[in-house]
């Protein structure tokens, strides 16, 4: 299990969801400050290790486009086929 990108830019904060055999546990908005850089990404992908450890996938729903495009940027780029939240 890994992490989705949902393939909508929000405008708002965007969201971590936990997902894990149906079930679906949303954990709310990312206060990432005005700025968002390589360490919140890293803090995201080291997050996403430790949830996939107990079989969890993580989700980040309502990305931002400026964050939408710093995950393409280091290859995280949206599914295509998830919906948005």
């Amino acid at each position: 299990m890994g992490s989705t990108l949902t393939n909508q830019p929000g405008d708002g904060d965007a969201r971590l969801v936990l997902v894990r055999a149906g079930q679906v546990v949303d954990l709310g908005p990312v206060a990432r400050g005005d700025r968002c850089g390589l360490g919140f990404v890293d803090d995201l992908l080291r997050l996403r290790l430790a949830l996939a450890r107990f079989g969890w996938a993580l989700v980040v729903a309502d990305v931002p486009a400026d964050v939408l495009e710093l995950f393409e940027l280091v290859g995280l780029a949206p599914d295509p086929g998830q919906a948005s939240r």
